[in-house]
């Protein structure tokens, strides 16, 4: 019988053995260090595939939106309406906790039945609005967008408002019935001026032939006789 001679299979031979410690240690931090990598590259594909999202449900939402925007309220009915007046009042108490609370209420007050104020529902919502537009825009320089919301749109609205709520007090609304004076509109007499040519093209072609008839009197209009002296160059003489 033979006596084997060589490794025994299964046996690492010199080609195939590890290498030392240190090239373990290295080997071990390169692939940690792609580990970590892969790592931090999947978090910015998740915030990508977050940031895209969002801006596909924006999208989404501002094709569903009705004309006018999701403020327009003549425009809302049902749930659209709901949703807004939610949105207001909240907004609205907001905005009595952080600043009205503060200011005089013969100037600046409101009053706690603003929502039956059709004139003051408007200008709070517009107001909101305009809020939204300055502190939710993203922005990474700062600019004067907040403080011209307080002095363009803050004050002036709460001065405006001051007019409108008729005998109303902070305990008692007055019905605005005693207030309005709604029109009748002539239906049919407007349509009549819109197409028997006295709307606007009437209107127009009356102007033009009165700026017509100014022009050619104008050109009829004799030249007025020269009343200042006239004085000779040649000889001096004054005529």
């Amino acid at each position: 019988m033979t006596d084997h001679i060589g490794p025994e299979p299964g046996d690492p031979s010199p080609a195939n053995s590890p290498g030392s410690e240190e090239e373990l240690a290295a080997l071990l931090e390169e692939i940690t260090s792609g580990l970590e990598n892969l790592d931090r590259h999947h978090g910015t594909l998740l915030e990508r595939v977050d940031g895209l999202d969002g801006s596909l449900s924006q999208i989404l939402t501002y094709l569903k939106t009705r004309p006018g925007g999701p403020w327009f309220w003549k425009e809302l009915e049902g749930l659209e309406a709901a949703e807004l007046w939610g949105q207001l009042f909240e907004w609205v108490a907001w905005l009595e906790r952080r600043y009205v609370q503060y200011l005089g209420q013969d100037r600046y007050g409101l009053r706690p039945c603003w929502y039956k104020h059709p004139l003051v529902v408007e200008h709070l919502t517009a107001l909101m609005v305009s809020h939204a537009g300055a502190y939710r825009t993203a922005q990474s320089a700062p600019s004067a967008a907040l403080f011209e919301w307080h002095e363009r749109s803050l004050w002036p609205t709460l001065e405006r408002i001051r007019d409108f709520w008729n005998k109303c007090t902070t305990h008692q609304h007055v019905d605005l019935a005693e207030k309005a004076h709604p029109l009748t509109f002539d239906e049919e007499d407007f349509e009549t001026f819109v197409t028997d040519g006295t709307g606007i093209e009437g209107t127009l072609a009356a102007t033009r032939a009165a700026e017509q008839k100014a022009k050619a009197g104008r050109a009829k209009k004799p030249a007025e006789k020269r009343t200042e002296p006239f004085v000779d160059q040649e000889s001096g003489e004054i005529t």
